[in-house]
């Protein structure tokens, strides 16, 4: 691993659960209406990561790091405390979360010459964009209106087993073909490309395309 790609992983090792702590103890602050006290992890937040950011000379995508690694912190906690009338926006919100940091990750270990913000697959087409905020809409209307059945206990247990699944395929296809596995589909072979045949390319042929459709 080169020097530059073994600083930027472990910077976001560090941003990560630095970001879990500090937006966890700033919800459960608010949470406890001790208000002035979210200050003390919200500036020590911005200040420490901000300095990680610069340091790392990747400020948009540790910055983005921030966010998701917040934004899965936050969710959790709200499924915790059990704020059920949103508990399926908070577990597709989880999921995008691992979702994009997934491809990240495996553009970093393997692709690190390629790495940059598009590497998360956030911002991949207007298409993925329009369909993503459409399903936000989607999933409050719903739950606005089928409230009872959208709260079904079995359809959610179903949902996050498919979730899980889904997951474990893409990721699956995307650590084990390492190399091979690039997010542009090659027109010509190359010289370093080999078939991958073992562990989750043993059960399916494109397990990431059938991941990516469970979940």
């Amino acid at each position: 691993m080169e020097t530059e790609q073994k600083k930027t992983l472990i910077i976001h090792l560090i941003i990560i659960p630095l970001s879990f702590t500090l937006s966890g103890i700033t919800f459960l602050t608010c949470f406890h209406r001790q208000f002035i006290w979210a200050f003390f992890p919200i500036g020590f937040y911005f200040v420490i990561n901000t300095f990680l950011c610069v340091y790392g000379k990747r400020f948009k995508e540790f910055f983005t790091s921030q966010i998701l690694s917040s934004l899965f912190m936050i969710c959790l906690l709200f499924i915790l405390y059990q704020y059920y009338f949103f508990l399926q926006l908070h577990l597709y919100i989880i999921s995008l979360v691992i979702y994009h940091y997934g491809e990240y990750f495996g553009v970093l270990l393997y692709h690190f010459d390629n790495l940059s913000f598009s590497s998360y697959l956030i911002d991949q087409s207007d298409q993925w964009l329009i369909a993503t905020g459409g399903s936000f809409i989607e999933l409050i209307v719903e739950n606005l209106i089928f409230h009872n059945i959208k709260n079904n206990k079995i359809l959610i247990a179903i949902g996050i087993l498919l979730m899980i699944v889904g997951h474990i395929f893409r990721m699956g296809g995307i650590y084990t073909g390492k190399k091979n596995f690039t997010h542009l589909v090659a027109e010509q072979k190359k010289k370093e490309h080999e078939l991958v045949t073992k562990g989750i390319y043993s059960l399916s042929r494109h397990p990431s395309y059938f991941g990516f459709y469970l979940w």
